[in-house]
């Protein structure tokens, strides 16, 4: 969560964003699953009211637990088909 407020930049967030990505690593690294849920606009005034922050804002939420299955990683596509370059 995070005050409202006008003065947060584009940097401010990506700080946020790099301290998830962090500890989504270190839940790995202790065998704790993580999922990062960025897309919490549909619940935020409600998790505000709860967590009693009202004046605040949900920047993103972090799930964790522990996994009771191991699915094999999906393929991933190529980096060649994944970018494309133009020149001008």
């Amino acid at each position: 969560m995070r005050e409202k407020n006008d003065n947060w930049i584009v940097g401010d967030n990506l700080s946020i964003g790099a301290c998830v990505e962090n500890m989504c690593l270190r839940a790995t690294d202790l065998g704790i699953g993580s999922l990062w849920i960025r897309d919490t606009v549909y619940v935020a005034a409600d998790v505000a009211k709860m967590l009693g922050h009202e004046a605040m804002e949900l920047n993103c939420a972090l799930a964790l637990g522990y996994a009771n299955q191991n699915p094999k990683q999906r393929a991933r596509k190529d980096l060649k088909d994944t970018i494309e370059w133009y020149d001008e």
